[in-house]
């Protein structure tokens, strides 16, 4: 009994015909439009980094101007101060009057070795 051998050239021709309608499957409207949705998802998502880019670029700027005023509100709580210290030192006539100390505009705080008096203040060098 013989077996039926394969035939070859029909194999070819039906890989060949299969082939053909794997590609065409790229013609069907789901998988184009599923490409479609694909590109349109990566825009999104590249305008959203650009978006992310933004907002860090806007909340660093942001961070610079808090301190920038923070700062400045520092030096203007100083100056109000030191302008009440000046009054308040400018009726301070005898050697043991005591003087309020000047503050810092960098950090709002007494400036260390301040005189306490003008008795202090007149023996200071310079």
């Amino acid at each position: 009994m013989d077996a039926q051998q394969p035939d070859f050239l029909e194999m070819a021709r039906c890989i060949g015909s299969l082939g053909e309608q794997v590609q065409n499957c790229q013609n069907l409207p789901a998988i184009r439009q599923g490409n479609d949705i694909v590109e349109a998802l990566n825009r999104v998502n590249t305008k959203l980094d650009e978006i992310k880019a933004t907002q860090r670029e806007h909340s660093q700027s942001l961070q610079r101007q808090e301190g920038a005023l923070s700062a400045l509100a520092t030096r203007v709580y100083a100056n109000e101060a030191n302008s009440l210290a000046a009054l308040a030192n400018s009726r301070a006539t005898e050697d043991h009057s005591t003087l309020v100390p000047l503050k810092s505009v960098i950090n709002n705080e007494a400036i260390p070795g301040f005189p306490r008096t003008i008795a202090e203040i007149k023996n200071l060098d310079g």
